[in-house]
Parts: structure tokens; sequence; C-alpha cells
């Protein structure tokens, strides 16, 4: 009684996992840019809510110190944080770049500007964020202007 192996069932098996894989791989590369995608939308967005939340907190800053001063705006920004209270936050954000912006700040006497600007442009946000005198927010898309 003698076998002979010829292979064909291996053959057929390699046709067949071959095919699966054919089919099965763009499948999971296809998920994996949807995940993908919906990570760099969720942290873009947490840039931005973090921006929004940090111009808020400067605005209200200068407000205090107005308040506590006579009508008068910090002549720097860096007064905001040399005062009794502190208010800045630990970290200070002016001319710093956190969580994916760029933050400048002009203030006198007479008032102030806070800017949040993406550090990559439609990679860690999408919009350019002002607040000045009275703490209107001011939203600028960056799609909507010419680089």
């Amino acid at each position: 009684n003698s076998e002979t192996f010829t292979g064909r069932g291996l053959a057929i098996s390699g046709i067949i996992m071959g095919s699966l894989a054919i089919v099965i791989l763009p499948i999971i590369g296809l998920l994996a840019a949807i995940v993908f995608s919906n990570f760099v939308v969720a942290k873009i967005t947490a840039n931005e809510v973090m921006a929004q939340r940090t111009l808020t907190y400067l605005s209200r800053s200068a407000e205090n110190y107005k308040s506590e001063n006579n009508g008068k705006f910090p002549q720097r920004s860096e007064d905001l944080k040399n005062t009794n209270p502190d208010y800045q936050p630990p970290s200070y954000y002016c001319g710093q770049s956190i969580s994916g912006y760029d933050y400048a700040c002009a203030v006198n006497v007479n008032g102030y500007t806070f800017r949040a600007e993406p550090t990559l442009k439609q990679s860690t946000g999408t919009k350019i964020f002002t607040i000045k005198n009275g703490g209107s927010l001011l939203v600028e898309d960056i799609y909507s202007k010419d680089e």
C-alpha cells in the first residue's frame, strides 16, 4: 500500500490563503486609515478647545488685573504673572508653543490682544483664535486664508 504525496492539497490551501489575503488586506488597510484619520480629527479638536480655553483664561486674567488696578491693563503680559494674586496659570503661555498652538500676547495699559495660531496648520489645528479687550473671541478658519 504505497501513498504518493503530490502536494495538491498544499497548493489548493496556498491559493485559498493568497486569495483571502488579497481580499482582506485592503479592508484592514481601509479600516486603519479611518481609525487614524478619526484620531487626527480628535487631536485637532482637543488642541482647538485648549487654545480657546487658554485665551479665555488670559483674557479673564487681564480683565481681573484691570479691575484691581484703577482700570488699567498691565504694561506687559509678564506683569500678569508677577502680581498678587498671580493672574497667570503655572505654565506661562505668551510666546510659547503648547498643545499644537503658538501663543502671542500684546498687552499695554489700554488693552490686550491674545492670539493662538496652529503650530502646524491643518495638522495641529485648523483655526486661528484671537481675543481682545472685553473677552470677545474671534475665530478664523485657516482654510479661508490665502497662504
